[in-house]
C-alpha cells in the first residue's frame, strides 16, 4: 500500500501512516467503509510496528490474527483494484488526487466516485462490494 498510496513529495516521510489511511479511505465510497478502511490500516501498522521493533503480538489468539489478515487482504486488493481503475494515464502519481478526493465536493464525485460507479456497474464482480450499491 505505501508503494501505491505515497506521494513523490512525501520524501520527508512524515506522516506516512495518516497520508495511507486517509488516501486508502478516500478509494471508498461511503463513510462506513472509509471508517473501516482507515481503522483496518491503522490496526496493520500497529501489527507491523511491534513485529518489527522485535515483539510478539500478545493481544490476540492465532485465530484473531488470521482473521485480521485475511481482511487486510482483502482490503488491499480492493485497493489495489481501486487504485488501477482511478490512476490516470497521464500522471504517475495518483496520490493528489486522493488528497483533492478526500474532502466531499465535486471533485471528489468526478475524480472517485463516478469513475469507480461506472466501472463497477459496466464489469460488475462476483461480489459486489459494501460500498457500491
Amino acid at each position: 500500500m505505501e508503494a501505491l498510496l505515497i506521494s513523490f513529495v512525501d520524501k520527508d516521510h512524515e506522516g506516512i501512516c495518516k497520508n495511507i489511511r486517509t488516501r486508502a479511505a478516500a478509494l471508498f465510497l461511503t463513510t462506513a467503509e472509509q471508517e473501516r478502511t482507515e481503522a483496518l490500516i491503522q490496526q496493520a501498522y500497529k501489527v507491523r510496528s511491534t513485529y518489527v521493533h522485535g515483539d510478539v503480538i500478545k493481544d490476540r489468539t492465532e485465530e484473531e490474527k488470521l482473521e485480521a489478515l485475511g481482511n487486510l487482504r482483502l482490503l488491499t486488493l480492493q485497493i489495489f483494484l481501486r487504485w488501477l481503475i482511478l490512476t490516470p494515464s497521464d500522471s504517475k502519481d495518483l496520490a493528489p488526487m486522493l488528497n483533492a478526493a478526500a474532502i466531499e465536493g465535486p471533485a471528489r464525485t468526478r475524480l472517485i466516485e463516478q469513475p469507480l460507479r461506472d466501472f463497477f456497474t459496466a464489469t460488475p464482480p462476483h461480489v459486489r462490494t459494501a460500498d457500491i450499491a
